[in-house]
């Protein structure tokens, strides 16, 4: 039997960068805000598409201008939000993790 186990005759070391002092908690935020970040930032690309085609459609319509309007000014507050959103959750990672 190896040293890693049964029909594992081979190690393997795995080297990360050096996270100097910090605790597991930190460290584990660090990662949930990178992850949540991560996907926030994919949400708020795919909602400035469709705010993008939104804008483009009341540029290219005249008949349903109104109600385009309407849906262009919610999608574009949407990701006005997200936008804060996202703001106020990197600064409360920001200090989760400064010592």
């Amino acid at each position: 039997m190896g040293a890693n186990g049964p029909g594992i005759p081979w190690s393997v070391t795995i080297r990360g960068p050096t996270l100097g002092n910090m605790t597991d908690h930190r460290i584990a935020v660090m990662s949930v805000a990178a992850l949540l970040s991560t996907v926030a930032m994919v949400l708020l690309g795919y909602g400035v598409g469709r705010a993008h085609a939104a804008w483009l459609d009341v540029r290219g319509a005249r008949r349903e201008l109104p109600h385009l309007r309407r849906t262009a000014w919610a999608r574009t507050r949407a990701v006005a939000g997200g936008v804060l959103l996202l703001l106020a959750a990197v600064a409360v990672a920001a200090t989760a993790i400064t010592p």
